[in-house]
């Protein structure tokens, strides 16, 4: 995880306790109370998805590092949709997974790769996300010449 990830992630972290432990001191007071969930909300939505959009990027940096190391070059990456795609991972992806689509070339052949990443924040290469439980598959590369 990046330097700037690891900042806002420690900056959403305490802008949600504090905006909890406002609002617990402020319980009787309704306004200060709202006040203090909105000044929250409009603090933590932003963050949270600049960590997301942090996140994708890295994931989709690793995926062009990994295709031209073996000396390709990427032509498209398509975020799949687990629940709905069809991808060669079939039942091994669920929710702490992101599947990616990857075409990409080697000199003037086409082919196609599969990347199934995963969510956790700190770690895009983790091969049990979300504690090893049922449906948490870790990452894993699947390439048309294998």
């Amino acid at each position: 995880m990046g330097t700037v990830m690891t900042i806002l992630v420690v900056i959403l972290l305490i802008t949600i306790i504090s905006g909890v432990i406002v609002s617990i001191l402020f319980r009787k007071q309704k306004g200060a109370m709202l006040g203090s969930i909105i000044v929250t909300l409009l603090i933590g939505i932003p963050l949270v998805l600049i960590v997301a959009k942090l996140h994708d990027d890295n994931l989709k940096k690793e995926i062009a590092r990994v295709i031209e190391q073996r000396g390709g070059q990427v032509i498209l990456i398509e975020k799949m949709n687990v629940e709905k795609d069809l991808t060669p991972f079939e039942s091994e992806a669920g929710n702490y997974n992101i599947v990616f689509k990857i075409e990409y070339t080697i000199g003037n052949t086409r082919h196609i790769a599969w990347y199934r990443g995963v969510k956790t924040i700190n770690n895009i290469h983790d091969q049990s996300p979300g504690g090893g439980f049922d449906n948490r598959y870790g990452e894993k590369w699947i390439f048309g010449d294998q």
